[in-house]
């Protein structure tokens, strides 16, 4: 059926309870019990209803099998604590007479903290990262170095917004598939940020918040510019976790580097995890680069880089093949490893929510992972129609109708399984036979080679007693084949 994918649940269940995911030891999927398969769902599934993302993160178990370096995934989940001040409390201390010098003593105790206390690593930069694209990030930094035009603080708020809005305009598409106007506004704005973090350095050099941001302005725009960052960040904080990141991504064959620089940036960040542990997330990056740029749906080369760190990307895209290869166990330990350290990652809930709804049969799980991001999206035809499912699942048809009706509408993406679905929503309901034959009629009408739209149309003609009904079921015949083909994709289940 179109936009449907038949999963051969039976057979799934089967082959789990044979190579279910490993709880604490072995590779997921392969050599555990269904009791300790069962268990880590259950401590998955506990730490998930946790609202703070933090002690959320903290409360998951460990990916099953990982030969993650210990305190990694603390290191991992102290990043997502909330920063020390949000831009309301920043924005209220400059409307006091001695605010301005309050946020640098602030700001200068976080960063020697982030030198001198571990439990503190980080932290500034989660700070500085509040300092966004948005219109809000770009009020409050103005008003600070308005107030404070010599403050490093200031300049490098400023800077970071000016960068990150840079970087947004710019896309992810390659440099040849984005457009000259867009390169040039990004420019522009990196021509404003590059003096600002420069300013912040000379007054502050162990500021490497704003080295690493001119680091990676550099890697886009200027070898001069990214080996003079390069330099000045190695010789302040070597063994920072966002500058390592930074440094393998410039290594990265897409920057101008290559696979045996990616394997000298890992080595550099495997030195230093006794001093910070973090930095074993990175450990996988250089031997999952291939097998994530090369494509394929095999997903045991990601799955080994992941268990080696537990990379966002990796673990991300490990989830989605195994979820294509219908290894729903496997698909969810990765995703839900992915949705604990990076709960924002909307593609990663997005998948995991399908595979706890189609796969696992968890309707309030998976209404967990959905809910927010239709609300954050709502002309997102995909999430509405999983919403829609899930709903048709808790309060049956009718309370679906609506979310049906958005996902037919917005980006259009799901329209047909949306309208299919709809349709026949009014196929059981003898009151609505006139809305059942407008709808069929609709369906058949705007996809005349569906298979599913034939077969509504021919139930509605045929409790009519119309003698079209016979023509519908030749048509169903006729494309039911090419509807076969087509239904073994992954988002229409």
């Amino acid at each position: 059926m179109t936009g449907i994918r038949i999963v051969a649940a039976g057979l799934a269940l089967a082959a789990s309870l044979v190579h279910p995911p490993a709880h604490a030891q072995g590779d997921a999927g392969n050599g555990s019990s269904p009791e300790q398969w069962a268990q880590y769902v259950a401590q998955m599934r506990a730490a998930d209803a946790i609202e703070n993302p933090e002690a959320r993160c903290r409360a998951y178990p460990d990916l099953p099998g990982n030969h993650w370096r210990p305190g990694t995934a603390a290191g991992l989940c102290a990043l997502l604590r909330a920063p020390a001040w949000s831009l309301d409390e920043i924005d209220r201390l400059l409307g006091d007479k001695d605010g301005a010098a309050e946020l640098e003593r602030r700001f200068a105790g976080l960063l020697k903290a982030h030198y001198s206390d571990k439990a503190q690593r980080e932290q500034i930069f989660v700070e500085f990262n509040l300092f966004d694209a948005s219109d809000r990030a770009a009020q409050v930094a103005q008003r600070w170095l308005k107030v404070a035009p010599d403050s490093p603080f200031a300049q490098t708020a400023m800077a970071a917004h000016y960068e990150r809005l840079g970087w947004r305009i710019r896309g992810n598409d390659s440099a040849a598939s984005t457009s000259r106007n867009a390169m040039d506004r990004m420019s522009a704005l990196f021509d404003k940020a590059v003096p600002l973090y420069e300013r912040a350095l000379e007054t502050q050099p162990r500021l490497s918040v704003a080295c690493r941001n001119l680091h990676r302005i550099g890697r886009q725009s200027s070898h001069v510019l990214e080996a003079r960052a390069d330099a000045a960040c190695r010789k302040v904080d070597p063994d920072s976790y966002y500058l390592s990141s930074e440094w393998i991504r410039a290594a990265e064959p897409r920057w101008g580097g290559s696979e045996e620089q990616m394997r000298q940036a890992v080595a550099y960040a495997a030195a230093r995890t006794d001093r910070n542990p973090t930095l074993g997330a990175l450990l996988g990056e250089a031997a999952g680069y291939g097998p994530l740029t090369e494509g394929g749906d095999d997903p045991e080369a990601l799955a080994s880089a992941v268990r080696m760190g537990p990379s966002l990307m990796l673990g991300y895209e490990a989830g989605r093949r195994y979820e294509r290869r219908d290894q729903w166990q496997q698909a969810l330990s990765f995703l839900s490893q992915n949705s604990r350290f990076a709960p924002k990652h909307e593609e990663t809930r997005y998948a995991r929510a399908r595979v706890l709804f189609y796969d696992m049969k968890d309707v309030e799980w998976a209404r967990r992972d959905i809910l927010p991001l239709l609300e954050s999206n709502p002309d997102d035809s995909r999430y509405a129609f999983l919403f829609a499912q899930i709903t048709r699942r808790r309060q049956g048809e009718r309370a679906a109708r609506p979310y049906y009706l958005r996902a037919m509408g917005g980006d259009g993406e799901m329209r047909e399984p949306a309208m299919e679905k709809y349709c026949a929503s009014f196929a059981d309901s003898p009151d609505e036979a006139a809305e059942a034959d407008t709808c069929t009629r609709m369906l058949v009408a705007e996809f005349p080679t569906s298979s599913e739209a034939w077969a509504q149309r021919h139930n509605v003609l045929h409790q009519a007693k119309s003698p079209e009904a016979p023509y519908a079921m030749e048509q169903f015949k006729k494309y039911m084949g090419i509807e076969d083909a087509r239904s073994a994709t992954p988002s229409g289940k």
